[in-house]
């Protein structure tokens, strides 16, 4: 599903009209989409939409199993000391979800990398700084491909990590005296 038919079926929702009720200022700020791969085609398998309601509480909405909209109503964790927490408001969005597709097959194989081997996508549209960005990351294996797109598309960033670098190893740790 399309980023826009999703805002569209949420916000028809039951769930949707009770949260602006309760918040009637709350503002989409994020949208998260979990896909896999299969047979070389990027398939739709969680998708959520998440708006700031007030303070640190934000709202998740998202499809269960039967279809239904749910609600969960979380607080986050506040920003790191100096850092401001944002929840900057989603400008419309000029390339879609299933736009993206063909992007992300550019841009792995610019690393060397072809779809099938991609066993999971994790793919965020967030403002940071004003910016909108699509914020891509590919799994495959023990390595991270993560690729940053502007609203219209344009290749922000391709780079490739380890999961192992993602991982704080701390001499010292769990040795006995």
């Amino acid at each position: 599903m399309s980023f826009k038919k999703l805002k569209e079926q949420i916000e028809k929702s039951e769930e949707f009209k009770k949260l602006k009720k309760e918040y009637p200022k709350s503002t989409l700020y994020s949208a998260f989409f979990m896909l896999r791969q299969a047979f070389g085609n990027l398939i739709i398998e969680t998708q959520q939409l998440d708006y700031h309601i007030e303070g640190k509480k934000v709202a998740t909405l998202s499809f269960d199993e039967k279809e239904n909209v749910q609600r969960k109503v979380d607080e986050v964790e506040p920003a790191k000391p100096g850092e401001k927490q944002e929840f900057e408001k989603l400008d419309d969005v000029l390339i879609d979800v299933d736009d993206l597709q063909e992007i992300i097959k550019k841009e792995l194989n610019k690393n060397k990398v072809g779809i099938e081997e991609v066993s999971k996508v994790i793919v965020i549209l967030q403002k940071i700084k004003g910016k909108q960005v699509w914020n891509i990351t590919c799994i495959s294996g023990l390595s991270l491909y993560r690729i940053h797109l502007d609203k219209e598309g344009k290749v922000l960033e391709n780079k490739k990590e380890s999961i192992l670098s993602m991982m704080k190893i701390e001499s010292g740790k769990g040795k006995k005296k």
